[in-house]
């Protein structure tokens, strides 16, 4: 059986046209020729950091063990801030310390961080402007190719973490906020399909029961797919992300709704029904 070839995932936000993810995907490929690119992302919201860091969080797992997760969402490219190279759990991530780790390193407690600090590993001469390409991808590069995490450069035991806000609940309601509008429009919030659970075992209500608010706007129950609504109709249901979300079928509920990131959320049940 052929051996895989190593696996690099890049997420950005250059943007899907951007050439800074054609030169990033160069500065890999010059290190090792054979390695396979995957482009999860390159439409993070610009400098938006915490929706890079829940993208990263609602994906890695779908990729086999020893991929390499390259993450460059950077607004203070060029500062004082470091970068690392990681390995949680059974994958691996090269990002800058600003925080979009955040949420992959609270969800796998096993894990190891090296700051990058072996310059025989960056492009010569790096653009401070540019890490992407002159840092970030070719330790991306190397780490894929199987080098230790240990010759990139010393521990890190407390990388920058991101303020996350999480959901509250008040005995009767769940609270939180939309974290990321993705590319149809589609509102998705903190609130996860666990928290979900818990919350109809402790209210004894079904998804029919159940009342989402957001920014004033009331979604009766809960639907299990878009087209359990009709063409133009907002509902909520649980997205393959694996948290609620907000949607139009067929439509933006961003737009409609008039709703961004850090919208606030609740989840109660109807009035009238329930415990």
């Amino acid at each position: 059986m052929a051996t895989p070839r190593p696996l690099v995932v890049l997420l950005t936000d250059f943007g899907q046209d951007s050439w800074y993810v054609g030169a990033m995907k160069g500065s890999l490929l010059a290190v090792n020729p054979a390695l396979t690119l995957v482009d999860l992302c390159h439409s993070v919201p610009g400098h938006r950091i915490g929706d890079g860091s829940f993208i990263l969080l609602s994906t890695y797992t779908i990729f086999p063990p020893g991929s390499v997760f390259l993450a460059v969402v950077d607004p203070t490219v060029g500062s004082e801030r470091k970068g690392l190279a990681a390995r949680a759990g059974e994958r691996f991530f090269v990002a800058p310390d600003n925080g979009l780790l955040t949420e992959v390193l609270q969800r796998e407690p096993d894990h190891e961080l090296r700051y990058l600090e072996n310059t025989a590993l960056w492009r010569e001469r790096p653009r401070p402007t540019f890490h992407g390409r002159d840092i970030f991808a070719p330790v991306a590069a190397h780490l894929a190719s199987g080098r230790p995490l240990a010759e990139f450069g010393s521990p890190c035991t407390q990388p920058v973490e991101l303020m996350l806000h999480e959901p509250i609940w008040d005995g009767e309601h769940l609270a939180g906020n939309v974290v990321l509008v993705d590319s149809f429009g589609n509102l998705i919030t903190d609130i996860s399909e666990e928290r979900l659970e818990k919350y109809r075992r402790e209210r004894a209500v079904g998804d029919e029961d159940l009342e989402v608010v957001v920014s004033g706007h009331r979604l009766r129950g809960l639907k299990r797919t878009y087209h359990d609504a009709l063409p133009g109709e907002a509902l909520a249901l649980v997205g393959s992300s694996g948290y609620l979300e907000v949607a139009i079928n067929r439509g933006s509920a961003a737009r409609r709704l008039d709703v961004g990131a850090g919208a606030a959320v609740t989840l109660g049940h109807r009035r009238g029904s329930g415990a």
